[in-house]
């Protein structure tokens, strides 16, 4: 999908860092749950793209638009089963079961994300500008609710 949408191009993103980025996303994924997974995952990925797709006549999406889509999509639910807030446990932060209760799915994923950009291997966004960045992040966190 990043190759359709020319953002690999558009950034000069490292294809090993695409790569590297979704196959960690993939690891974040719960895999003993029939929802939440890898196939979640790739369900939202996909409704992105037909969605974006179904509105590239109508609507003139940025590359950095685009960008932060399907990393909404992508990290969705990372780490949650469904089940509980164990993943809020998992953390290992108890400050954000006090104080993030109204978000708490959504900042987990963002927070997922974050820590993902960290590692030079993983971080989409290394070649982007300050600006391209902060426009991404600010987009992923309206996509997920977060304000």
């Amino acid at each position: 999908l990043f190759q359709k949408h020319g953002l690999i191009e558009a950034f000069s993103m490292s294809p090993d860092v695409v790569r590297n980025y979704w196959n960690f996303v993939e690891s974040k994924c719960p895999k003993d749950t029939a929802f939440n997974g890898a196939a979640h995952a790739k369900d939202c990925m996909l409704c992105m793209d037909h969605i974006v797709s179904a509105c590239a006549d109508k609507v003139k999406f940025s590359k950095e638009d685009l960008l932060a889509a399907f990393i909404s999509a992508g990290i969705l639910d990372l780490e949650i089963d469904g089940n509980d807030s164990s993943y809020v446990k998992a953390s290992g932060c108890m400050i954000s079961m006090l104080y993030s209760d109204v978000y708490s799915i959504n900042q987990h994923n963002l927070t997922c994300a974050a820590e993902i950009f960290y590692n030079d291997a993983t971080n989409l966004l290394a070649t982007l500008t300050p600006d391209q960045s902060k426009d991404v992040i600010e987009s992923v966190r309206e996509a997920l609710f977060i304000k």
